[in-house]
């Protein structure tokens, strides 16, 4: 169905102004460029994951393996470049989820397809699936969460407000109150520092989270010059 993805495909197409390979490692010299890199580094490979049709950089998409909605975090080997339609059919599902949908179509109805993922729309909204994934519990995971001390996690003094969005403020902290998790986990790099979502960061500890589900890239190590 899908190509998984691995830091060692981008080795070649590093951007020398934010990126290094130094022994394997990635060095960025800004944290907040980190998901802006990523989200390139991806979509060079120029082809869609799920269709195969291939396509220059600013004609693909970039999808979360397991979708942000539920938990998925922005990792190389959490994202595949897909078409705008693979992109926007897939949606809110995971790879088995979105396997299960076409098979559904294919084989059956299109019907019986819009019933499955109408099934899987009801279940997300109650929260009853995000938790298996943020908790790491679930077979498309993609990554390893650890629990950590909010306070071990450092933040780049270039990680400004740029960017920063109200509603999405808003949408994690209902979503921390609702159900009593973080919506996704933060990502780190090697040595600790924040590389995805401050307004999340931000969440956490403004509602006194002493701990916090974490992703370590351990092949990303950030300066803070």
């Amino acid at each position: 169905m899908t190509m998984r993805i691995y830091k060692d495909d981008f080795v070649n197409i590093i951007n020398s102004h934010t990126c290094l390979t130094e022994d394997g490692k990635i060095v960025i010299f800004d944290p907040s460029d980190y998901v802006h890199f990523v989200r390139n580094a991806v979509k060079s490979l120029g082809r869609c994951s799920y269709c195969g049709k291939i396509l220059p950089p600013e004609k693909l998409t970039i999808d979360h393996i397991v979708p942000q909605t539920r938990g998925g975090v922005t990792t190389f080997e959490n994202l595949v470049p897909a078409c705008e339609h693979c992109n926007g059919e897939k949606g809110f599902l995971t790879i088995s989820e979105y396997k299960d949908y076409l098979w559904l179509k294919e084989n059956l109805t299109m019907r019986d397809a819009e019933i499955f993922m109408s099934s899987v729309e009801r279940n997300m909204l109650k929260g009853r699936l995000n938790k298996e994934y943020v908790l790491g519990r679930k077979e498309d995971i993609t990554f390893q969460i650890i629990y950590l001390p909010i306070d071990a996690i450092k933040v780049s003094k270039k990680f400004d407000y740029v960017g920063f969005s109200k509603s999405e403020y808003r949408s994690y902290s209902r979503y921390l109150y609702t159900y009593g998790f973080l919506k996704k986990p933060l990502v780190v790099s090697k040595n600790m520092y924040l590389l995805e979502s401050k307004t999340l960061y931000q969440v956490a500890v403004e509602n006194g989270l002493k701990e916090v589900p974490t992703v370590i890239l351990d092949y990303v190590y950030c300066t803070d010059v």
